[in-house]
This record gives C-alpha cells, structure tokens and sequence, in this order.
C-alpha cells in the first residue's frame, strides 16, 4: 500500500486573552422575546474598563456595544453592566450603580437562543470570555454565574433563584440572603380583577387610555413580571416592585400626568406609567397574566364609541359596561354600575316612547330632602347627551321635563336613551344611583 497523503486540519479555537470582563449573567429566554433578552459582565478587576466598541456575537451575528440612553460605557471595578436589547422596555429593575449598555442592531446576536454560545471581545478584537449553554432556561428565568473566579464550566452556571427569575445589574441569586428555587407549579394563584379600563379616550381634550386593576384580597400583592395582553396577544410586563394594596386599586397608563388631569381625585400614587398595548375601539379582550403566564383574569367589551370607560358589572362575569359616573369613569374608586341603589330613590319616565316634534316627556323622581341631586341622560353608547340637574339640592319630590333635545339644544336621533339620578346625601357614604330607559320616537 501506498503512503496516503496527509491533508492538515486547521481547527479554529479562541484564544481567550485575560481578562478583568466576565459574562456574568444570560437571559436568552425572556417572557417578551422581543424585548426582554440581556447579557450582563461584570468587572472583576480593580481598574475601571471602558467597553466602547466591545463586541459581543451569538455566533450568527456581532454586535459593537454603545451606551444605551446617552449613558456611559465606564465599568468601575466590582461593577456590573446590562446590555440590553435596543427595545428594551422597561420589564427589570434595574438599580442606578448598574451600567447600562445596549447594541446598533435591534437584537442581541441574531435573537438569543437556548443553545447560543456567546463571545465577549475586546475594543482590540480579542475574545476575553465565552458563554456555554450545558441546559436550557425556563421561560423568564435567566443563567447565572455561580463563582466569578470558576471559568466557563457546567458546574459553574445555574437557573436563578430569584423570585422574579433575574437579576440584572445586581448581585446573581446564589448571593442574595433568602434566595431558593421558584417551581411556578407550586406558586400560589392570586386572583386580581380588570376591574375597568378606557379604550377611546378624548385625546384633544389631553385624555388617554388606562386600565385598572382590583385586588380583592386582605394582603399585599407583588405583581413584579405580571403582564396584559390584548387580542392580538401584544403584552406589556409590570416593572419589578409593583404592588397592589389590600382592596386596593392600581391604574397602568402610558401618561399617568394625563389620567391624574382628568381625574383630579385619584392618589398619583396609584398610578403606574408604562407602555399598555393599545385598546381597541372597537371591541377587544384583555387578560392579566401573572409572572408565571397564568391567566388570572380576562374581560371583554364591545365597541366603545365615547370617551367613557368601560366599567366591570360582576365579579362573577369579565363583562364592561359604559360607566355612568358623572366623571366618565371612576379610576381608584368603587365602579359606578357596581354601587348600591337605595329603595329611598325613585325614578318615573312617563310617556315612553315620545316623540319630541309633538311634546316633551316627564321625569319624576323622589330622593332624600337632604339629597344632592344630578340627572342627566345618555345615548345607548354611553355618551352624555343632556345634564338636566347638576348637583342642586333639589330632594323630596320633583318633576321636571325633557324636551328632547341634548345639550346642544338639538333634538336627538330616535333611539333609546339612559336616564340616571345621582343623590348624594352623605360625604361619607356611597352616592345612590338609578337608571332607566327613555325611547326616543317618531310618531306615525
């Protein structure tokens, strides 16, 4: 036999320089895939290094790291930094020591897979530390380093054990006093209520949309990772360290200044400002997940034509209503359709049907002599079309006529109508309200 030729095989291993910058932390399977992925470093050394033009790949694609925000790019010694995704949308706690860093492309690599290795390298092109996955994260739970003496090895990454299944910028689970295993299975299911929401605001009166939630339980709730989710299933995460008081009402918004102008009552303090998905006008469901993607509560209502919110009924039922609130929604505070009607009120509407072109329609109705009264009516859509009474002390029993025309002095289409009484006769207790309907006619 003849010598074979032999063909060298030139196999291509990084050399990794030494290096103060380590991967200390991989979140490559967020809750928000779009959003949520980060790669945290940490400085080991005692010299501040600065990552301008560091490089970080995925193995399918580079990416040059720059500051995120206009920030800076300086990691002091025993420091850590966060590169984000350029989309980042605010889902982490991030304490203000952490630097944060973020990438020219829209996503970390090529998007973060379970099984992406991932290479730090210098401003000079040298690889100064790797990442291998040897086991695949749960969903919103992230890959810590165990000892940032230990090198890349299996034995030196785990799941984290932090409750909100990360910790960006601060120090990894195995660090924190407290810190143990989360099983999601064994997690307990705490029920909240979409308890109202705005869809169609008024915007060139400054209005925007809002949705608020109810706890009906007696303790605290941490919805830190919760999200809602529209139809077209887009989310939005609660940021960490958001709670919700015992029988208390927390209101998400992207402009809290806007819903604390149009409700001048509501505590700012319950106002939480984040970017909600957008709600549709014209009919839509929304459901609250918690951190786990547990359903914990879903409503729906149809199309929503007024700058009204839309009012949860029953606890029993995610139906909404158009709120009949003097206000136009009641965020903070008991629902409107929700408040109890008092026998001490009454409400009589004679004729029914009636036709405005031949004559007007009664009102009668009854309260409290000491009672504040507001009546008014609303078109089927929940839009207020006439202020009869506003706010007078007008109790005992009274009549008055609508003419039907609305505020405008316009006779209104045919159709049916919602009139309501408000009677408040104490500050202290919940006002009495009534409704019933009016129709709106053409005689023959």
């Amino acid at each position: 036999m003849g010598r074979g030729l032999w063909i060298p095989i030139l196999v291509l291993v990084p050399i990794v320089v030494q290096s103060q910058i380590i991967i200390n932390e991989v979140m490559a399977n967020p809750i928000d895939e779009d959003t949520g992925e980060f790669v945290e470093l940490k400085n080991v050394g005692r010299k501040a290094v600065d990552l301008s033009d560091w490089q970080i790949t995925d193995g399918d694609a580079t990416d040059i790291l720059q500051p995120y925000q206009q920030g800076t790019t300086l990691l002091p010694p025993n420091g850590l930094a966060v590169i984000l995704d350029a989309e980042y949308a605010g889902q982490y706690d991030l304490p203000e020591s952490a630097i944060l860093l973020t990438t020219k492309n829209t996503t970390l690599g090529n998007g973060l897979q379970l099984n992406d290795p991932i290479t730090l390298s210098n401003s000079q092109k040298q690889v100064v530390d790797t990442f291998t996955p040897t086991f695949k994260a749960k969903n919103g739970f992230s890959i810590e380093r165990l000892s940032d003496k230990a090198a890349n090895t299996k034995g030196n990454w785990q799941l984290s054990r932090n409750t909100t299944g990360s910790t960006p910028g601060r120090l990894n689970s195995q660090n924190q006093i407290g810190s143990k295993p989360v099983n999601p299975d064994l997690a307990l299911l705490v029920k909240i209520w979409i308890n109202e929401l705005l869809p169609a605001p008024n915007t060139k009166q400054g209005e925007t949309e809002w949705i608020e939630l109810f706890n009906p339980n007696p303790q605290v709730v941490d919805l830190s990772g919760w999200q809602i989710t529209d139809a077209s299933n887009k989310a939005i995460h609660l940021p960490v360290a958001v709670t919700i008081q015992p029988n208390g009402y927390l209101i998400l918004s992207q402009k809290a200044t806007a819903v604390q102008t149009s409700f001048a009552a509501l505590n700012p303090s319950l106002i939480v400002e984040l970017a909600l998905p957008s709600l549709n006008n014209g009919g839509d469901t929304v459901t609250l997940k918690d951190r786990y993607q547990r359903q914990i509560d879903t409503v729906v209502y149809e199309t929503s034509k007024s700058s009204r919110s839309m009012e949860r009924v029953s606890v029993l039922e995610g139906v909404l209503q158009p709120s009949i609130d003097l206000d136009g929604g009641t965020p903070g505070k008991l629902n409107s359709l929700s408040q109890q009607i008092s026998g001490q009120v009454e409400l009589i509407i004679e004729p029914s049907p009636f036709d405005p072109l031949q004559h007007s329609t009664r009102i009668r109705y009854q309260a409290p002599f000491e009672a504040i009264i507001t009546l008014q009516l609303f078109d089927a859509a929940g839009r207020k079309v006439r202020l009869l009474v506003d706010r007078q002390l007008a109790g005992g029993r009274q009549s008055i006529a609508w003419d039907g025309k609305n505020d405008a002095q316009e006779i209104v289409t045919v159709g049916i109508y919602i009139c309501q009484i408000i009677a408040i006769v104490s500050s202290d207790k919940p006002a009495i309200r009534m409704a019933k309907p009016v129709i709106v006619a053409k005689q023959l």
